[in-house]
């Protein structure tokens, strides 16, 4: 029987290592991938969030990456600088900016994407033959945890 999780200290915990592993891919990513595209890990956030939202617009991006405004607009200003965004007025509120991928930052991110999944095979085959599970159990926990 596996102990429940209120039973085990907290750095066993399933929330635990799923987080110390994300930082860790967080920081793999960081070190191996996206300094030799001249992009940061932030910016490469910002990138990915721009082509999963479905409304591209700075609040989304804000409460899609969970984070303020202010560094979302820091991100945006710093990837439409280097060419990798573009950012277009809401038709339906002029208040509002849309944000999209330029041709350039459409290729760095497939690119430093493709780069990043090439690099994670050597470590997600410790799971062998369990692999496949794992991924949809993942994929079970985020659509669980996902915002109506």
């Amino acid at each position: 029987m596996n102990p429940k999780s209120s039973e085990r200290p907290f750095r066993e915990t399933e929330v635990y290592l799923v987080h110390k592993l994300v930082i860790q891919i967080d920081q793999f990513a960081r070190d191996s991938v996206l300094a030799n595209e001249g992009i940061t890990y932030a910016e490469f956030l910002v990138l990915m969030a721009v082509g999963d939202v479905a409304v591209p617009v700075q609040e989304n991006l804000c409460r899609y990456l969970d984070q303020s405004k202010s560094l979302i607009s820091q991100r945006i200003t710093a990837l439409k600088v280097k060419g990798l965004v573009r950012q277009e007025e809401r038709p339906e509120n002029r208040r509002q900016t849309l944000v999209y991928l330029t041709a350039t930052g459409g290729e760095v991110l497939a690119r430093t994407a493709g780069l990043l999944s090439q690099a994670s095979e050597s470590l997600l085959e410790i799971l062998g033959s369990e692999r496949e599970a794992f991924r949809l159990n993942l994929k079970a926990l985020v659509a669980e945890m996902e915002e109506p």
